[in-house]
């Protein structure tokens, strides 16, 4: 049942429904009057970890919850009534394991723990190298049950060459014309000794470089294979030109950063030769079923506490031109440090159901204290007025500075280039447009 409505909510949640259940435990109703012993009651209610008895209006307070806008931000997951087996099984996981990780038990509740020491991305091991998934392409179910299970999905060799080679050039160029990183030309990537400018990743002089890599035809065939339909992408991209010895992206979650994305997954690519001492990425195999490990008890961006992930769960592998690694959103994952001599590049971005997108490019027309007026090249979305509240996600002038519901009307102006995520008739996120 637990995994039946996982499956209902990734199915139909780019339709905006929800999918929720309920697992009772010993529950005592009117027809069991009579039926068991008083002495039997008793005994429940002094084992279970309360005191108490639940009835059948205690399941149906928890229907009521879920069934209501309060829950509008819940889905996938299973509410379980404790009986006294997972009363007891419960307690020891709160004793051991809650504070390591409080979405290892309780789904989708973020870890908040002000106190707790943050995780240090140099200090992981990775043992652990990945599955290659190249034989499971003509097989989606089997290709997604990989995916759900272990968090990732690795291929070798499977981009179409000529478009990683045109990659790699044209991000080359940017690294030697806009940040001087290297000699132009050098295809071997040699660092200069300069150092690349923070906040980067995403500016205007990258653009149309992944939009190319991905809307190739062979790897639009490709990306059909492992989404199920045909992709669009999601207005999302990091360009990284990483110099030795530089800091790494520390480790984190992409879903936890992206509310209201629906159905997605995102691509890291690799343009070079990443071998270990070039670095590459690393993930936590098998970590995305376990909710959030973000800390909320802390300043953004919210660092992941050092004892929440399974230390052995760490993998990564040499990478090549050609290589694609899909993350789920929900797995860890972090940057290895570069100990060459030479510039690691790549790109991550998303894709999504060209289909039924829930992301999309759009300039702003007009801005209002709780609404925005949007137009999108998408001929689907068009023109269209989205109401802002106080959990939209807002960012919409920079990589790094998110904004307040307060702040929105102030901030925002007509003419900005945003990327939107739209749930029915109102903003998910708002936030500065990448150029893919």
């Amino acid at each position: 049942m637990i995994h039946l409505t996982r499956e209902l909510a990734l199915a139909h949640g780019k339709d905006c429904i929800r999918a929720n259940a309920i697992a009772p435990g010993h529950i005592h109703t009117p027809l069991l009057d009579g039926l068991i012993p008083a002495e039997m009651r008793d005994a429940r209610r002094k084992a279970g970890p309360i005191g108490i008895e639940g009835d059948a209006w205690d399941i149906a307070h928890a229907a009521l919850f879920l069934a209501s806008d309060e829950a509008r931000f819940i889905t996938g997951t299973c509410i379980r009534f404790n009986r006294t087996r997972e009363a007891h099984h419960f307690s020891v996981k709160t004793t051991v394991r809650m504070p390591m990780n409080a979405s290892a038990t309780m789904e989708g509740m973020p870890i908040n723990r002000p106190d707790a020491v943050d995780l240090d991305t140099l200090s992981i091991v990775p043992r652990r190298e990945f599955e290659i998934c190249n034989d499971l392409l003509d097989d989606h179910a089997a290709l997604e049950a990989f995916y759900q299970e272990n968090g990732y999905l690795f291929f070798r060799g499977v981009l179409d060459p000529q478009s990683v080679k045109e990659a790699r050039n044209s991000m080359l160029a940017v690294a030697a014309d806009e940040f001087g990183l290297v000699e132009k030309g050098d295809p071997q990537a040699r660092w200069s000794g300069k150092a690349y400018p923070p906040q980067s990743e995403e500016k205007p002089c990258f653009s149309g470089i992944s939009k190319k890599l991905v809307e190739n035809p062979r790897n639009q065939d490709l990306l059909t294979k492992i989404l199920g339909e045909r992709p669009s992408m999601v207005p999302i991209v990091q360009y990284r030109l990483y110099p030795p010895n530089g800091p790494v992206t520390m480790v984190h979650q992409d879903g936890f950063y992206s509310p209201g994305i629906q159905d997605y997954k995102p691509l890291w690519i690799p343009l070079v030769p990443c071998p270990r001492e070039v670095g590459g990425l690393m993930i936590a195999i098998g970590q995305n079923k376990s909710g959030y490990f973000h800390n909320v008890g802390k300043e953004a961006p919210f660092p992941i506490p050092a004892d929440a992930i399974d230390p052995d769960s760490w993998a990564t592998m040499d990478y090549e031109p050609g290589d694609l690694l899909v993350v789920h959103p929900c797995t860890p994952h972090g940057g290895t440090p570069n100990t060459s001599d030479r510039l690691r590049v790549t790109f991550d971005t998303r894709v999504q159901s060209a289909r039924a997108p829930s992301t999309f490019e759009a300039v702003v027309e007009a801005v209002t204290p709780n609404r925005v007026t949007l137009n999108s090249p998408d001929a689907n979305v068009g023109t269209v007025t989205l109401a802002v509240d106080p959990q939209t996600f807002l960012r919409t002038r920079g990589p790094g500075v998110r904004e307040t519901f307060e702040e929105f009307a102030q901030v925002t102006e007509p003419g900005m280039r945003l990327v939107v995520v739209r749930e029915g008739d109102r903003a998910a996120m708002l936030r500065m447009g990448s150029r893919p």
